[in-house]
């Protein structure tokens, strides 16, 4: 299953035009689309953008994203349009794979918001789109809008660090929320996609005062892949996406990083997923074990966790860079290896950086 942007392989407009048509004018207006898609190609205007799905190479969805649907309220753009998928295809989130796709494409573009006219209720829904009023088409119907926005990473990046710190008791529901978590996950994705989910972080340690968030380590096979399938899924269960660096504001390597949050804003869980290869990922899980199979430590590590969220409550920043010390030297106990200080772990960031540039 392929996701591609028309105008980055123009080859396929054709096959984009001959699909368009039959889905949408039981190819009555192939001129239509024909004019649009082809004129699409090679503008140096961010609009119009269509999209395929690709079994093979067989069109099996799509969608564009346009100046204005055909619709009175010429006042914003742009619009998402055309969302279809074949009904033998259905029921497989894919079109909320073209949604997000679209939603990211919009943003990268430096759109604020993106609309939707449609006559559909409960679904736009799950993507963030919220009804704001009707739109009047040339034909004389009419149709709900939704719009979405669309915040700049900065922004959302600000809200995160915008969250509190609070470290509360050991709670012994957490293991059964993991749990629950795990087996919803699971329930999303084809059966085996996740090759392994550990509960992991300081909800993982029997006894251990804790920020009330499940944290969650995922293995994957691919990233690329995980970087199409899940963030629609997920997004629609109400997950925000991040494609965010291991270290610092862009220290790689990359992965992808869900935050899910209840009803009053407040975090629930954090899915880390990763490949196989995230050692530094990976090695989370021997500090988690080496808290558990050592309660004194375990209780330092709560001591200056309390101490870190008292004084910095309103800092995730530096609540996290001040527990740095300990969880490197703790992890290098668990690996039996030399404990780093933070600037000897910056440059080892660095040049592995460098070397994968190389």
């Amino acid at each position: 299953m392929r996701l591609v942007a028309v105008r980055e392989q123009p080859e396929l407009a054709t096959l984009a035009i001959d699909a368009f048509s039959a889905w949408w004018s039981e190819g009555r207006r192939r001129d239509l689309y024909d004019d649009c898609i082809r004129h699409s190609l090679d503008t140096p205007s961010a609009l119009p953008r269509w999209y395929l799905l690709l079994a093979g190479d067989e069109a099996i969805g799509g969608a564009g994203l346009i100046s204005n649907d055909f619709v009175s309220r010429m006042d914003l753009w742009p619009w998402l349009c055309a969302v279809y998928v074949a009904a033998p295809w259905r029921r497989r989130r894919l079109a909320g794979r073209l949604i997000c796709r679209i939603k990211a494409d919009a943003r990268a573009a430096g759109y604020e918001a993106l609309y939707v006219a449609t006559g559909l209720r409960g679904f736009y829904e799950r993507y963030g789109f919220t009804e704001i009023g009707v739109g009047y088409h040339p034909w004389g119907e009419q149709s709900r809008l939704y719009k979405a926005p669309l915040p700049s990473l900065a922004e959302r990046v600000q809200q995160v660090l915008a969250d509190d710190v609070t470290v509360c008791d050991y709670d012994p529901r957490w293991p059964e929320l993991f749990a629950a978590e795990k087996a919803h996950l699971e329930s999303l994705v084809p059966a085996g996609y996740f090759r392994r989910i550990e509960h992991f972080g300081s909800t993982a340690v029997p006894g251990l005062a804790a920020k009330p968030v499940i944290d969650l380590l995922l293995e994957v096979e691919s990233l690329a892949t995980a970087r199409e399938l899940l963030p629609p899924i997920l997004e629609a269960e109400g997950y925000d996406y991040f494609w965010r660096p291991t270290f610092g504001n862009d220290g790689g390597p990359w992965y992808c990083w869900f935050i899910k949050r209840c009803g009053h804003g407040e975090r629930l869980a954090q899915l880390h997923v990763v490949e196989k290869s995230f050692s530094g990922h990976w090695q989370r899980l021997q500090f988690r074990d080496y808290l558990r199979e050592h309660p004194a430590v375990a209780q330092e590590y709560a001591d200056l966790k309390r101490r870190l969220a008292a004084k910095n409550s309103h800092d995730r920043v530096e609540y996290t860079k001040a527990k740095g010390d300990f969880i490197r030297r703790i992890t290098a106990l668990a690996c039996k290896q030399k404990p780093q200080t933070e600037n000897e772990d910056k440059r080892r960031r660095a040049q592995k950086d460098d070397d994968e540039k190389r």
